[in-house]
């Protein structure tokens, strides 16, 4: 009965008005049978609903006829069906436990006035207890179930008042029809062709996300082979570091971007590369983390990472050394036979430089800790500073005399971007050196003397190929915050404090009538300029020895003083006289370095695995 109920409904079996040929559906007919309806029904037609009513109603009369129990019938019933008759079911319930009300009573006349003043649908009798339902007068015909012993009254269509949920119910009989089912069967099997056409679209997606992702995997692979084949002869893994403290200008941005392409552009990569910039601006602060973003996807397909570091404050150039430091120890990393190549970002890297490098670096002993490979070039004097942006643009100004090697090797060799060094010696350095020398803009003069302490520096000779291997740009060294590495002696538009200006005019009384001809306020710059030179020479032998170049006329670094404030000889002389006082005046500023502890290294590197890569045994627990 349920399957016949549900199949009636899928087909649009609805009302008594639906067409249907009178011979075959009748609106009474007794000798129809649920089975004969079940049938027609799977055939692809539907009955009108009188008759599927009726097939099951007297079916069931003729089945349980004999075991209906003897019940007090209600005045005015009859068996035969007339207008206004209660409708009754032996040995049937529906909605079983769903209780309106119950009522214990022997007559149904009761039953049935209180059906007509509460407006139940019927009831069910049981053993002298009436169970009243208040759902509608089709459901209970549609739901009934065997049940023995009860009876189900159901009131006749003049007494019940349809319920919500039975003008629902019979409003949905209403809207199946037949045509409406196969409509709703089409739209079905249109949605489902959609999902099946977005499914396939989204497979074919998948298919060429997942192609593309091996093409640039197999294209990064080849490329990292590539790499390694060429730098086959060289076990020195390359840790690159590019400095810029503070971008002011796009122009400064636009080096900083050209420095970074040409590291990109090394024949020999570096394993990764470490990007540390500071800049105020906003729109600076997006074009520079939109660019090394975007240059970072193609460095990953060549092999090298590129992570860039953005400090929230203004920092001196050896604190966004120890904050890479310090964020490479939490990444983690390699840290086996690892150097560290550092440099500003107004630079420009020769493509062989790295190659040339790890080589040397390769064959160096365990004692050294670097290795310097002399050859940087930078604009020539009288010539207007055009700013390359490759390798290429350097060679067109050497060819054309705007560009000229160092002259000076000391000045070369005072860059912290000159010379490769060791990772657990850059650590050393870090970790001993006293906070004020790594927040001074000199504190490049005080790592170089560290990497010259005891023969640790290893030279290598430039070959006669390379006209050069790393451009210096001075361009951007005369802004007061530049993004490049700080002149020594850069004071000329320098305001010193009120102490600074209160001790230079001190001085003023006892330096001669070449001071009078000076201003009181180009003075004080000038001894402002003179405690540079002394903290100058003061890191420049933080770690021993002396810098080249006080001795033999004092060119460095008094003489850079000279030029930019046109002293007399008188000047120069009375400058050389106070140099001493004010250098040992810096150095009991500065402090000495300190050996730094394993907890200290440890804060930047895994101690013995470096140690171990170095060629040093690994310190023990005793010891």
């Amino acid at each position: 009965q349920l399957l016949a109920c549900r199949q009636f409904l899928s087909l649009g079996g609805a009302s008594a008005q639906t067409a249907m040929p009178a011979a075959a559906w009748p609106a009474e007919q007794p000798g129809l049978q649920p089975s004969r309806l079940l049938g027609a029904c799977e055939d692809g037609s539907a009955p009108p609903l009188a008759a599927f009513l009726a097939a099951f109603r007297l079916e069931d009369e003729a089945e349980n006829a004999a075991a209906a129990p003897a019940v007090a019938p209600a005045a005015g019933s009859r068996s035969g069906k007339e207008a206004g008759a209660w409708d009754v079911f032996p040995n049937q319930d529906a909605f079983a436990g769903q209780d309106a009300r119950i009522l214990g009573t022997g007559n149904l006349d009761e039953c049935h006035a209180l059906c007509r003043s509460e407006g139940y649908s019927g009831f069910v009798y049981s053993a002298g207890v009436a169970y009243f339902r208040s759902q509608g007068r089709q459901e209970l015909i549609l739901c009934r179930r065997p049940a023995w012993g009860c009876t189900l009254h159901v009131a006749p269509e003049a007494l019940h008042k349809p319920s919500a949920s039975t003008g629902r119910f019979m409003a949905l009989l209403a809207e199946t029809g037949t045509d409406s089912f196969k409509a709703k069967q089409q739209a079905a099997a249109e949605r489902r062709a959609a999902r099946e056409q977005l499914a396939e679209e989204v497979r074919a997606a998948r298919a060429r996300k997942e192609a593309k992702a091996t093409r640039r995997r197999d294209a990064a692979e080849a490329a990292l082979r590539g790499c390694e084949a060429e730098c086959a002869g060289s076990n020195a893994k390359i840790f690159a570091v590019v400095l810029a403290p503070f971008v002011a200008s796009a122009a400064e941005a636009e080096a900083l971007e050209c420095c970074v392409q040409s590291v990109v552009a090394q024949r020999c990569l570096p394993r990764t590369l470490w990007v540390s910039w500071h800049a105020e601006d906003p729109e600076l602060q997006r074009r520079i983390s939109v660019t090394l973003a975007e240059l970072g996807k193609k460095c990953v397909i060549k092999g090298m990472p590129v992570t860039q570091v953005q400090p929230g404050a203004l920092l001196s150039p050896w604190r966004h050394v120890q904050g890479v430091l310090e964020r490479r120890r939490q990444m983690g990393g390699d840290v086996c036979d690892v150097w560290a190549l550092l440099g500003y970002a107004d630079g420009i890297w020769h493509p062989e430089r790295c190659a040339r490098l790890a080589e040397a670096a390769a064959r160096a002993g365990s004692h050294v800790d670097a290795v310097w490979l002399p050859g940087a070039c930078g604009p020539a004097t009288g010539r207007p500073l055009t700013a390359p942006a490759d390798a290429r643009a350097v060679d067109e100004l050497l060819a054309r005399g705007h560009a000229a090697p160092r002259c000076c090797p000391a000045a070369e060799a005072a860059d912290v971007d000159a010379p490769l060094v060791r990772m657990l010696a850059l650590a050393e350095f870090i970790a001993g050196a006293p906070a004020v020398v790594l927040d001074h803009p000199l504190c490049d003069l005080a790592f170089a003397s560290f990497a010259r302490h005891e023969g640790r520096l290893l030279e290598v000779e430039r070959g006669d190929a390379d006209p050069w291997t790393a451009y210096h740009g001075e361009a951007l060294l005369g802004r007061p915050r530049a993004l490049a590495r700080p002149a020594v002696v850069n004071l000329t538009a320098y305001d010193p404090p009120a102490e600074e200006r209160r001790a230079a005019m001190v001085r003023r009384r006892h330096a001669g009538d070449w001071a009078l001809d000076i201003s009181a306020a180009d003075f004080a710059r000038l001894f402002a300029a003179g405690r540079r030179g002394g903290e100058a020479l003061a890191l420049a032998a933080l770690h021993g020895g002396r810098p080249e170049g006080p001795e033999a006329g004092a060119a460095w670094p008094w003489g850079g003083v000279r030029e930019g404030f046109g002293l007399p000889e008188e000047g120069l002389a009375w400058l050389l006289a106070e140099a001493p006082a004010l250098t040992d005046e810096a150095r009991r500023r500065f402090g000495e370095p300190t050996t730094p502890s394993e907890e200290d290294l440890a804060r930047f590197i895994p101690t013995n695995k470096l140690r171990a890569s170095a060629g040093v045994p690994p310190r023990s627990a005793a010891e």
